[in-house]
């Protein structure tokens, strides 16, 4: 029997969201601060980081190693470890990241192997492959919906904490 498919096209409508959001910022919006030292060029590096974090996982998955258990400390520290690399990105690249990771992301889930899903869902399902369940933009947007507006979004938890959920 075949999986059920329906986060394809939640996960394609959400991404376009990010793709028209990313593609109306210049580079003053991509620089503009955020809170806790974060630029909002700065959350899109982050968001890909942790797309890509599922590239990682459907690739376990594959050889058949166990995918790790998320532990909320560890993410914290990731966070922080990962911080500096993800704010010295040029700001054009890191939008351009964030938009390419979400696109190949969304791609790997969309064409997982029904073999693979069902590994997934035996391993509690550490790929959330619906990007709209968990946000998808909705993670995303939050952080970045209002970035073209003079005063930053949110706090650090109402925008990385939402941002950190996508597909984790």
């Amino acid at each position: 029997m075949a999986a059920a498919r329906s986060y394809i096209a939640e996960n394609d409508r959400e991404r376009r969201r990010l793709e028209a959001l990313v593609g109306k910022l210049d580079d003053a919006a991509l620089s503009r601060t955020m809170p806790d030292g974060w630029t909002v060029a700065g959350v899109l590096a982050h968001l890909a980081f942790w797309d890509q974090r599922i590239a990682t996982f459907i690739e376990l998955l594959e050889r058949g190693v166990k995918v790790p258990e998320e532990d909320p400390l560890d993410v914290e520290w990731i966070n922080e470890a990962a911080k500096p690399t993800q704010l010295a990105l040029p700001p054009r690249r890191a939008a351009t990241l964030a938009v390419e990771t979400a696109r190949a992301i969304d791609h790997a889930v969309a064409t997982l192997p029904d073999e693979l899903l069902a590994k997934n869902a035996a391993a509690g399902s550490p790929i959330n492959t619906s990007a709209s369940t968990t946000a998808g933009f909705q993670s995303r947007g939050p952080a970045l919906r209002d970035c073209s507006r003079t005063s930053a979004p949110g706090t650090r938890r109402s925008h990385l904490s939402e941002a950190r959920r996508r597909r984790w």
